[in-house]
């Protein structure tokens, strides 16, 4: 697929530029939740799920369709740390067993993870250019007190 990624249509009415002549009425329009994190994240991208679902949450930002996304980032986060914490430690290059220097592994992965992060990023509005394309309606009434109630996808 080539060419700009759709706007929701959400989105196009908040910016005074939805046509109904141009509009399939197919669109998705999934709830605003406040998931549990998976199981499957580790403590660091624990750590992030719970600093971002809040804030993704409060500004309208996570429906039922976004939890797999969050979770793909928040463990992008975590491998990213990781590598960079080893690349902290033991340096960029290392010398081969031949006497050659190399990079370590752990800069490939580090870019790597950025480059993904990066990506999921601006579909979540987490970018100062994003956040002025991305504009949603924040859940009504007051943040809820549990996260319980959400049975998943």
């Amino acid at each position: 697929m080539k060419g700009r990624k759709p706007k929701p249509t959400k989105l196009k009415v908040l910016q005074g530029t939805f046509r109904p002549d141009r509009h399939t009425g197919a669109e998705a329009d999934p709830s605003i939740v406040l998931p549990p994190a998976p199981d499957t994240l580790d403590d660091v991208a624990r750590e992030k799920w719970d600093e971002l679902s809040r804030e993704l949450y409060a500004c309208g930002l996570l429906t039922t369709l976004d939890v797999d996304a969050l979770e793909s980032y928040c463990i992008l986060y975590s491998r990213w740390a990781k590598a960079e914490a080893d690349i902290a430690k033991n340096g960029l290059i290392y010398k081969t067993p031949s006497g050659a220097y190399q990079q370590t592994p752990f800069v490939g992965i580090s870019n790597r993870a950025l480059d993904l992060m990066n990506k999921i990023r601006a579909d979540f509005g987490m970018t100062p250019v994003a956040r002025t394309r991305a504009r949603a309606t924040p859940p009504k009434g007051k943040e809820p007190e549990s996260k319980k109630g959400f049975k998943g996808l």
